[in-house]
């Protein structure tokens, strides 16, 4: 296993990475020099694609199409032209938008680039569906928001929240959708392993979708024993004018945040290549908590 890395030691779990033998290679993948070194060095099998500007608000426009699009193309070519077997690429169910125009979306429901990473995320898979074409063995992955061990994202900041009850929540139920990073990582195992695949989208998510009230009394109950204080849930409507105002001054973080929280998001899995026995959340997120 071969895994590019910004800094070739004491970085996040590089050391552990290390104990189990992965050649680790320090570089930018942004890079062509950089990957052109890693497929003359070693023969490449198979390649995981999971490296991008993850999320909502974390840089321009330049940086996104620099990092999820681009590099993602000139991988794609390395793919293409070095052989690879497969080349799985993790896309994200935030092609249907933040909140998709039909809930669940299906094969028809149009995609929504209705932020920067969305955007770059839908160009991606043309490039992904492009190579395809040509004769690739590509494989997109669109999983939800993950939650497990090391998350910065969403679940990290919807605990840290609710432990010092500052999170507002509307008094409509929101159901909401999450994977745990485990059966993700299972499902990406699984693409390797089978030899001939027809199906080439599919979507990661857990069993079925939760309150996001039943999510957060979990957290709190965890905590403390006790359900999340009903004074701080606030009328939709409310919801709605901060949603508004985000989007009046172009700010996608807080948009997207009051929309992840206010309205429902959930998905259906038709990955009928492959089975993963999937995990309840509530299950599945007590387990976090006990290892955080």
């Amino acid at each position: 296993i071969i895994a590019p890395v910004r800094k070739a030691g004491g970085y996040k779990n590089t050391d552990f990475l290390l104990t189990l033998g992965v050649i680790l290679k320090e570089g930018s993948i942004s890079k062509r020099e950089f990957l052109e070194s890693i497929f003359m060095e070693y023969h490449i099998d198979y390649i995981i694609h999971l490296a991008a500007i993850r999320g909502a608000g974390k840089g321009t426009l330049d940086d996104y199409q620099l990092t999820n699009v681009l590099t993602t193309e000139v991988l794609l070519d390395y793919a293409y032209r070095y052989g690879v077997k497969r080349f799985i690429f993790c896309s994200s169910v935030g092609v249907w938008g933040t909140i998709p125009k039909q809930v669940p979306p299906n094969e028809t429901t149009p995609l929504d680039n209705d932020n920067y990473y969305h955007q770059s995320k839908i160009e991606a898979e043309k490039r992904v569906n492009n190579y395809i074409k040509k004769g690739l063995d590509g494989v997109i992955v669109r999983p939800t928001i993950t939650y497990g061990t090391g998350d910065d994202g969403f679940p990290d900041k919807l605990i840290k929240l609710v432990k010092k009850k500052k999170l507002i929540l509307p008094r409509n139920d929101v159901k909401i959708h999450l994977i745990s990073v485990k059966k993700l990582a299972e499902l990406f195992v699984i693409l390797l392993k089978i030899k001939k695949i027809n199906q080439r989208v599919f979507v990661a998510v857990d069993k079925d979708p939760i309150s996001l009230k039943q999510l957060v009394d979990l957290i709190y109950e965890y905590y403390f024993g006790k359900l999340y204080p009903r004074y701080l849930y606030v009328p939709e409507f409310l919801f709605n004018l901060a949603i508004f105002i985000s989007m009046i001054i172009r700010n996608e973080t807080w948009s997207t945040r009051f929309k992840l929280i206010s309205q429902n998001w959930f998905y259906l899995t038709k990955n009928s290549e492959v089975y993963i026995q999937p995990v309840d959340t509530k299950f599945g997120f007590k387990n976090y908590l006990q290892s955080l």
